[in-house]
């Protein structure tokens, strides 16, 4: 990770190359506990990994992951939510899901398994040499909703 000139001073955080990041993947960015999720279309959301009940919490941090590919799970959970995904990750089987208390998001960060809140989203964008610029604070509170808005 680099950061955007002084980073201090903007807050920005510079990383890869856009194209570094393929469509419809996610990648964790440990340093800055957010996760790149880069649409199909092209789009890139940068998600909070720590959800508001244990942003919350102050005395449990648990944060939310990705399930792997592996669990046997997984497939059970994606027929179980699919008609709550957001239009973005429809047919995506990448869900993230936090432990404590069972949260179950889509891969935009959309919480599927209740009506409770989304993870929160940073503000993403691509600068003019191609690199994925992203403002972690202040966060943007992710309302409840299954579509994104438009790019």
């Amino acid at each position: 990770v680099v950061y955007w000139e002084s980073g201090a001073d903007t807050g920005q955080v510079r990383l890869e190359q856009a194209e570094a990041y393929g469509r419809g993947t996610v990648q964790y960015v440990g340093q800055h506990n957010l996760y790149i999720a880069r649409l199909l279309d092209g789009r890139f959301l940068a998600l909070d990994d720590l959800d508001a009940a244990n942003r919350a919490n102050p005395a449990r941090r648990c944060r939310v992951a990705p399930i792997p590919s592996a669990d046997p799970n997984l497939p059970s959970l994606v027929a179980r939510y699919a008609a709550r995904m957001s239009d973005s990750a429809r047919g995506s089987t990448l869900l993230f899901r936090e432990d404590c208390n069972g949260a179950i998001y889509d891969f935009t960060g959309v919480r599927i398994d209740t009506d409770g809140p989304n993870l929160d989203r940073y503000p993403a964008t691509v600068d003019t040499a191609g690199y994925l610029v992203v403002q972690p604070a202040p966060m943007h509170q992710a309302r409840r909703h299954r579509h994104l808005p438009p790019a």
